[in-house]
C-alpha cells in the first residue's frame, strides 16, 4: 500500500494505530464491492471476511480499503486490535440504533471516536 497517496484517507477515518498499520484477511467471494470503513464479520465456517449483518453476524473489524469480492476472494486490509476510527466514517450500521457494533468492537481493541 502507498501511504503516501492515501495519506489524507487515512488522516480523516482513522484518528489512531497503535502497532501496525492494518492486517490482510479475505474478502470472501460474494460479497461484491466495500468501501473503507465497511463493518465486516468474521465468518467461522470459511476464515474468511463478510459484510457485518445486524443481529446475525457480528462486527469483528473495518475495511480500511476498497475491495472487490464479486468474482473472487480479496484481501483486504482492516484494522487492527489499537486502531480507533472516525465513527462518522463507519458504513453498514447505524450506529444510533445499533449499539452491539461498538461494544464488538471494543471487544476487539478497536475503539470509535466521532470526528466531523
Amino acid at each position: 500500500m502507498n501511504l503516501v497517496k492515501n495519506v489524507a484517507t487515512y488522516d480523516t477515518k482513522v484518528l489512531k494505530i497503535s502497532g501496525p498499520l492494518g492486517k490482510n484477511f479475505t474478502l470472501k467471494s460474494g460479497e461484491k464491492t466495500i468501501q473503507a470503513g465497511q463493518l465486516l464479520s468474521y465468518d467461522k465456517e470459511t476464515g474468511k471476511l463478510v459484510k457485518y449483518a445486524k443481529d446475525t453476524k457480528l462486527a469483528f473489524t473495518i475495511a480500511l480499503e476498497d475491495a472487490d469480492a464479486t468474482s473472487g476472494d480479496v484481501p483486504v486490509l482492516v484494522a487492527v486490535p489499537g486502531t480507533v476510527f472516525n465513527s462518522a466514517e463507519v458504513k453498514g450500521a447505524d450506529l444510533e440504533s445499533d449499539f452491539n457494533v461498538v461494544k464488538e468492537l471494543w471487544e476487539n481493541g478497536i475503539i470509535l471516536e466521532e470526528v466531523k
